[in-house]
């Protein structure tokens, strides 16, 4: 074991066993709450900062700081707001409160609260951070608009086969669904921040879903943080980022053959450079790389880079994508459609909704270009961090990490389906010449895998409802219109579907 690491667990260990006593009454050392905030423990710090606020409930530095606690970490950051709302109602309330206030509220997506708390800010700290504020502010009003236009997309939790109550993340899946892998924090060397390190795990696809997930071998993970950071279509390369303790973190491939994982091997100067790379992935015929890079000469942050493979099997030169993709801040996990047309990455930038948002960009061959990024919308995406996405064949079904209340504690991996764009235009004739169809009706279509119904209006022009469909399944259609008695029914659309296709549905409602 490297000192390095047995030093961390001595620590850690000293950390409990000196932490102050569990019964409310006994001296409650705010030293011991201090030492955990300062190594970025903020779970451990959170029942010590409880315990000293049921003693001292209006310490502004308790408050604010289990208020950060819960901002850094992933237990429900939306618990932070109490106690900063607490903070700004006592004396001299310290400018940055506002600041960490403004961002409990843009997790819990309270926007306008969120916009408000920032400004506030803005008008207790002069200029500073003024570029970060504003900036947060946009999020806050792209995040208004993608909310208010939701995508109806279906998760489904994958359960305690791949997740378990510590990080699950970082997923990526062969295009046939055959098999996944993952990145987590559940075992192994306790770190500083009291989560395990990070390792690579493994599932294949069985008869009724993925397997419980294993540990992959020594040949992937190491006595560091090991991230999986991409898989080739085929599932036949693994991508490995490895954080180094005494290197800039690099990143290497492993052959996989079979169920056989071999040894890494870092990719070569072309790709590793001085600074640092995170991620990376494959075109589907294996002759171009894309991987993000923060070298010199970028737009900014973390940049994308394509390298193509040269006759020798090497890798040659990067070249930058460009503005039109890369912004000022930072990029991260490309990866690309079956076809090669379309290229999926986060960014900070562009008008993402808070953190990392996942965007989408088209291949425009007349252009030799990439179009401008397309936010994949919320819930796909939210005010937190939203890094990797990684489709299947049919470009409808993919694998992401995300923060839900189904989860199991901390990030999960769940399967969402995307719309299919079925069009269903509905008309609601009548027998009145005067008023042919009715415009004014309430109109909503339901199932168990929906979020929230879906509502429609009418074209006034035309007088139909356009009711987009987007995945397969049993909906309930309601209608509902003054003057006419409440109109049900069950439309079944498990079979399969064009792009695309539409329908018309004629219902003449019978009056009351």
């Amino acid at each position: 074991m490297r000192i390095d690491h047995l030093y961390r667990i001595i620590v850690s260990f000293l950390l409990f066993q000196f932490s102050a006593p569990d019964t409310i009454g006994q001296f409650t050392d705010p030293r011991t709450a201090k030492e955990h905030f300062n190594h970025g423990n903020y779970s451990r710090a959170i029942s010590v900062y409880k315990k000293l606020l049921q003693k001292d409930r209006n310490n502004a530095l308790y408050n604010h700081n289990l208020g950060l606690c819960y901002l850094r970490t992933n237990i429900d950051r939306k618990l932070a707001i109490p106690y900063l709302e607490k903070c700004t109602q006592l004396p001299k309330v310290d400018p940055e409160v506002y600041f960490d206030l403004g961002l409990a509220y843009h997790y819990a997506l309270k926007f306008k609260e969120a916009i408000a708390a920032y400004n506030q800010y803005k008008e207790s700290d002069g200029t500073k951070r003024q570029d970060l504020v504003d900036r947060k502010i946009e999020m806050c009003k792209n995040g208004k608009w993608f909310v208010r236009n939701k995508v109806p997309i279906i998760f489904e939790h994958l359960g305690p086969e791949i997740n378990t109550k510590y990080p699950d993340y970082y997923p990526f899946v062969a295009k046939d669904e055959s098999f996944i892998v993952f990145t987590s924090r559940r075992a192994g060397v306790l770190e500083f921040d009291g989560f395990y390190q990070s390792d690579i795990y493994l599932s294949t696809y069985g008869q009724t879903g993925y397997l419980k997930s294993g540990r992959g071998n020594a040949n992937i993970n190491s006595e560091f943080d090991d991230q999986a950071v991409g898989l080739s279509d085929n599932a036949d390369r693994l991508f490995v980022y490895v954080d180094n303790i005494k290197e800039v973190g690099d990143i290497y491939v492993a052959k996989k053959d079979g169920k056989r994982i071999g040894k890494i091997a870092k990719l070569g100067s072309n790709v590793n450079g001085p600074k640092l790379e995170t991620s990376c992935s494959v075109s589907a015929d294996g002759n171009t790389l894309f991987f993000t890079s923060g070298r010199d000469g970028g737009e900014g942050g973390l940049d994308i880079y394509m390298s193509r493979r040269l006759p020798d099997g090497a890798w040659g030169l990067p070249q930058n994508l460009g503005s039109q993709i890369n912004s000022k801040y930072n990029e991260d996990f490309p990866t690309l459609s079956a076809d090669g047309q379309t290229l999926y990455f986060c960014s900070e930038g562009h008008n993402s909704m808070g953190g990392y948002d996942i965007f989408t960009s088209e291949w425009e061959a007349e252009s030799n270009s990439w179009s401008m990024p397309e936010n994949m919308g919320y819930p796909i995406n939210d005010a937190m961090d939203n890094r990797t996405i990684s489709f299947l064949e049919d470009g409808k079904t993919a694998y992401i990490s995300a923060l839900r209340p189904e989860g199991l504690g901390d990030l999960d991996i769940y399967r969402v389906r995307f719309p299919y764009q079925v069009l269903i235009l509905l008309q609601l004739p009548t027998s009145d010449p005067d008023n042919p169809v009715i415009k004014d009706a309430y109109v909503q279509v339901d199932n168990s895998g929906l979020e929230t119904p879906l509502i429609f209006t009418a074209n006034q022009s035309t007088g139909y409802y356009t009711l987009v469909v987007n995945h397969p399944g049993v909906y309930n259609l309601k209608i509902e219109a003054d003057g006419f008695q409440l109109y049900e029914e069950t439309i079944d659309l498990d079979g399969p579907a064009e792009e695309g296709s539409i329908s018309y549905k004629f219902v003449t409602l019978k009056p009351n």
